[in-house]
């Protein structure tokens, strides 16, 4: 069970919240408060913060930076589907964002992912970050029996298969749905990655994650992914 802290400062959406992950036995709820300060007064500390980022005093990407460096995972749960809204927190050390939007289900299942290290970005968030912030330096990719998706030139030094993976991180999937979704190893999955680390200089999933929102470096389209 993870320990999970709440903090937003609308009453009827952290009441709304509160009741309806009182009911799932993978989470505890040991805070609901308004502020970051509040929370940092608790005395039983949460492992996962569910941060709205529009809060009184500490907000944005300073409550995400406060948190993380009392070794907090944070997981931004706001109204703002914002581009910049959302590389800020990453940057500032969130390892997800989800939108105020999304359903208790999602919710607790980025906590679950997020508490074991992970990072989270919702689909349709993800999806509408690498869609529709495209430019136009994009090339055809050649392929075997088909068009293939789209692939950016900006990155150069990774492979087609090292940018779909970034890709499906970035849309928050674990090592084992990466692997189930191109048919291939989870061995083979973290040594693309251990590759991927190594030329990028990113170490932590979240850096990773950033990278991608920042500049996509493919669109794949499923159904479409050659043999490498």
């Amino acid at each position: 069970m993870t320990r999970i802290g709440l903090v937003d400062d609308h009453p009827l959406y952290l009441e709304g919240l509160r009741r309806r992950l009182l009911d799932d036995d993978r989470v505890e709820i040991v805070a609901a408060v308004a502020s970051v300060e509040e929370l940092m007064a608790c005395s039983d500390a949460p492992e996962v913060v569910l941060l709205d980022l529009h809060l009184p005093g500490c907000c944005g990407a300073d409550a995400v930076e406060q948190l993380v460096r009392r070794g907090l995972r944070v997981l931004v749960l706001t109204a703002s589907s914002d581009r910049d809204d959302v590389l800020d927190a990453m940057s500032a050390g969130a390892s997800g964002y989800l939108t105020k939007q999304a359903g208790g289900d999602e919710i607790v299942d980025a906590v679950v992912q997020v508490s074991g290290g992970g990072t989270y970005v919702s689909a349709a968030l993800a999806g509408y970050l690498l869609r529709d912030e495209l430019p136009p330096t994009l090339a055809p990719v050649g392929g075997s029996g088909g068009s293939g998706g789209s692939v950016r030139t900006a990155w150069p030094g990774l492979s087609l298969r090292e940018r779909q993976i970034l890709e499906l991180l970035a849309r928050g999937e674990r090592d084992e749905d990466i692997a189930a979704d191109l048919c291939i190893s989870v061995h083979t999955v973290r040594s693309h990655l251990d590759r991927i680390r190594a030329k990028t200089g990113r170490r932590r999933r979240a850096e990773l994650t950033r990278m991608v929102l920042e500049q996509p470096p493919t669109v794949t389209r499923r159904g479409e992914i050659g043999q490498f």
